[in-house]
């Protein structure tokens, strides 16, 4: 990395190193913020397609940014937990979030590879900023695909490095 993290309140630190301990004072409030931007992108996903008016170009890209934004909630969920359930409709009610149960780590990249194909297919080429570009679904499928390639438990040990290689080959280039 090019940052060192040298403050006091270690809670970002510490998960992104894998060094989560069970006093950890921020993993209900990262696995809270997670599933909220999850299920805020569901409900786009869910009423986009239905406003009226809405151009078809302008309603691709907040499709494509709403899938972005789920298929990196879900990355950043199993980086830290690993097999963690996985969200594709909006939760209605306490009783239905109740029901959730763990997909297997191997589910959650399927829907992540999944949102992230979506989101480059409906996004426009020359977003750039502070929106999702094609560029940053590029960028974070090479993320994914070397979590993915890592060694267990970290990953699923597809030791599929050459599809790193020419991912970010291609996000580089």
């Amino acid at each position: 990395d090019n940052a060192l993290h040298t403050g006091t309140f270690t809670t970002y630190a510490d998960a992104d190193l894998n060094e989560v301990r069970t006093d950890h004072s921020g993993l209900e409030t990262m696995w809270d913020a997670l599933y909220f931007a999850i299920d805020r992108a569901n409900v786009v996903l869910e009423r986009i397609p239905d406003v009226p008016g809405l151009d078809a170009e302008t309603r691709d890209q907040m499709l494509g940014e709403a899938h972005f934004l789920r298929a990196l909630s879900h990355h950043n969920l199993a980086r830290v937990w690993g097999e963690v359930p996985v969200r594709t409709t909006r939760v209605r009610s306490i009783d239905e979030a109740s029901t959730a149960t763990r997909a297997t780590l191997a589910e959650v990249y399927a829907q992540i590879r999944d949102d992230l194909d979506r989101a480059e297919a409906l996004m426009s080429v020359d977003r750039a900023g502070r929106t999702a570009s094609d560029l940053a679904v590029r960028a974070l499928r090479t993320r994914v695909l070397a979590y993915e390639a890592s060694p267990a438990p970290v990953g699923l040990a597809t030791n599929d490095w050459a599809a790193v290689e020419a991912q970010a080959t291609a996000v580089i280039n």
